[in-house]
């Protein structure tokens, strides 16, 4: 059976309108940005002019001159496998599936750490939530063999389908 490929980084997911709002991306900060309270992070200042910032070449708590190792630009994919109907990737498939969930910052949507906020009280909170749930619903989803596809297909939201799996291996 072949594996499942996903994308590493969310935004770049599977479907091309979503953007990044789940927790581990929402407010994360530029990455060619500089630190403001790096002490690593040179300023320099003109005659009166707006000061500039230059990048950040050092890893914070490192002598200057100590290159910051930078991921590539490129899209990792990852190898997920299928879970198959017979059950006997589960726990392979399980920990896999749970290591990449953590890693998008959406385990505690699935695992229920987190339930969804009333969106009468937030709105903004609610639709993020539900962004997240519908992205680790899909994950899920995408890695479940055709037969597993049609068990969990009128589940709605990620957790039922992580129960729903949880309960049949």
């Amino acid at each position: 059976m072949t594996p499942a490929v996903l994308p590493v980084n969310s935004s770049a997911s599977l479907l091309p309108t979503m953007a990044p709002t789940c927790r581990n991306q929402a407010n994360a900060p530029d990455p060619d940005a500089p630190d403001a309270g790096d002490p690593n992070t040179a300023t320099a200042s003109g005659s009166g002019s707006q000061a500039t910032q230059a990048t950040n070449t050092t890893a914070p708590g490192t002598a200057p001159g100590v290159p910051m190792a930078r991921a590539p630009f490129h899209q990792a994919k990852l190898e997920i496998p299928l879970l198959d109907d017979n059950g006997d990737s589960h726990t392979r498939w399980c920990k896999t599936v749970t290591l990449v969930l953590r890693y998008r910052g959406l385990w505690d949507v699935v695992d229920g750490t987190s339930p969804a906020p009333d969106p009468a009280t937030d709105a903004q909170a609610h639709l993020d939530w539900s962004r997240c749930d519908q992205e680790a619903h899909l994950q899920l989803i995408l890695t479940l063999s055709p037969a597993l596809h049609n068990h969990v297909l009128d589940v709605t939201s990620s957790k039922e389908v992580w129960d729903m799996l949880k309960a049949r291996y």
